[in-house]
């Protein structure tokens, strides 16, 4: 048996837990399993089992909790179940061999059906009815397959961001790798009009220099000029092509731009899917709660009848049993009339015997 000392460490456990999760602490001094079978908590007169039930409510570490043969009554498996209601870590409680009984696992299904994350809940040898056994296990079921249907929308989502993020970086390589060309270019336009102004200037430095002997040198000033119509008819490519290159960059951005819009739309649109999946998906879930709570009502019903058959039943049996009794009373007393009739008629018949022997 758990003694006092032992079972408030457990609680005070619970409750710095409870502060841990509080201050978000590193998650390597968080417990995940708490084994307290065979200890009888739930036979103490003390509040303790109460707070354990109030720090298991916000504790959001624990994942795994064993509570085997504590005696745990109702009234314990109805503060568990509060706890449940808030609790959002755990996934697995053992409760065998306790006596929660019919309040205790009704308390304990309600909490199953608000709970979004408890997998196991262990309730053999607690005076638990079939049919609860069964509700509950068909309540964390469906916690499973919604686990596993938020599992595969989050990897498809995830695989959905990190196939746009690598679209973006593909763009961006793209668009980078055209600048850094567009660049290069720019700069080699740039050299090349700095070494024309250059030789432009030299020119005419050699214009001014020879201005006085022009006459004998117009020969050679006339090549020196058609020189000067090629420069400036390669300048003239130069600034051609440097628009061209220009309208070719805004025509790649303005590309670019429009297949990311479209791609991105693809992905919203995707994405809309997926989420109007999820939505039929819950649909269909609340559809079936509505329909899980319909039948519950139903069983209510009948429980409540055959209650009043029963209680029938009893009174007929007991009125029976009077109407019996009073039969034979009855028999009883019709028994000794006839026999006193019997001792009168036997009494009559002896005197007139004797009155015959008489006479």
């Amino acid at each position: 048996m758990l003694s006092y000392h032992v079972y408030d460490v457990a609680v005070q456990w619970m409750l710095s837990h409870k502060i841990r999760n509080d201050q978000s602490l590193p998650r390597e001094t968080e417990k995940k399993s708490l084994r307290l079978e065979w200890n009888q908590l739930g036979s103490m007169n003390s509040p303790a089992f109460s707070i354990f039930c109030d720090a298991l409510a916000d504790n959001k570490s624990l994942i795994d909790l064993d509570l085997r043969n504590n005696d745990i009554n109702h009234v314990g498996g109805s503060e568990l179940a509060s706890a449940l209601k808030r609790n959002t870590a755990l996934r697995a409680l053992d409760l065998r061999w306790n006596n929660v009984g019919l309040i205790g696992s009704r308390a304990l299904l309600t909490s199953c059906q608000s709970n979004a994350t408890l997998n196991e809940l262990q309730l053999i040898g607690n005076n638990v009815p079939d049919d609860i056994m069964q509700s509950i296990a068909n309540a964390l079921s469906k916690n499973t397959e919604q686990r596993q249907m938020h599992f595969g929308h989050s990897q498809n989502m995830a695989i959905l961001s990190r196939q746009l993020q690598n679209v973006h970086e593909e763009k961006d390589r793209q668009i980078t790798t055209t600048v850094t060309r567009m660049s290069l270019q720019e700069q080699a336009m740039l050299k090349a009009n700095k070494s024309l102004a250059e030789k432009l200037k030299k020119l005419q430095e050699a214009l001014d220099d020879r201005k006085l002997s022009f006459t004998a040198l117009s020969s050679r000033n006339t090549l020196l000029e058609a020189d000067l119509t090629v420069a400036k008819q390669q300048y003239d490519d130069v600034q051609n092509t440097m628009k061209k290159i220009e309208i070719d960059k805004q025509e790649l951005i303005h590309k670019i731009r429009r297949e990311c819009k479209q791609e991105k739309d693809e992905l919203v649109d995707i994405q809309e899917k997926l989420q109007r999946d999820l939505n039929a998906s819950l649909e269909s879930q609340r559809r079936l709660n509505e329909k899980i709570q319909g039948l519950e009502r139903k069983n209510d019903k009948l429980q409540t009848t055959v209650h009043e058959l029963g209680e029938t039943i009893i009174i007929n049996d007991r009125n029976y049993q009077i109407k019996l009794t009073s039969a034979d009373d009855e028999n009883q007393r019709l028994k000794l009339t006839h026999k006193e009739d019997l001792k009168d008629q036997e009494l009559r018949t002896n005197r007139d015997i004797s009155v015959q022997y008489i006479f």
